[in-house]
């Protein structure tokens, strides 16, 4: 269990870098669209550019956000995993004890 966490963590890191570097490009294209534009338009792309900028914080912030709220129930579902597994063993020895008193009072008899 506590492997697949960790690969699931991994693969989830690796898609937010690969978003960050997706909005990373964009906003290089949209920096490099800006130099060849007339300064009227420049200031216009530099507003667009600050939103892009913007934009990209809010899906780090959402995305870090939404990541550290899988996690917290990845770790609720391995807690609770981990609870069924020790009432299953729990669950288990009493069924051998009853099992073993059972042959006793049969022996017995």
């Amino acid at each position: 269990m506590h492997l697949k966490l960790h690969e699931i963590k991994t693969h989830i890191r690796n898609i937010f870098i690969t978003i960050t570097k997706s909005l990373k490009s964009v906003a290089d294209i949209v920096s490099s669209k800006v130099t060849s534009l007339s300064t009227k338009n420049q200031h216009r792309f530099t507003i667009l550019e600050k939103q892009i900028e913007l934009s990209e914080l809010n899906v780090k912030r959402t995305f870090e956000q939404r990541f550290l709220e899988n996690e917290d129930r990845l770790k609720n579902v391995e807690t609770t995993v981990n609870e069924i597994a020790k009432s299953q063993d729990s669950l288990t020895e009493l069924l051998q004890n009853f099992i073993e008193d059972a042959k006793k009072r049969e022996d017995s008899t």
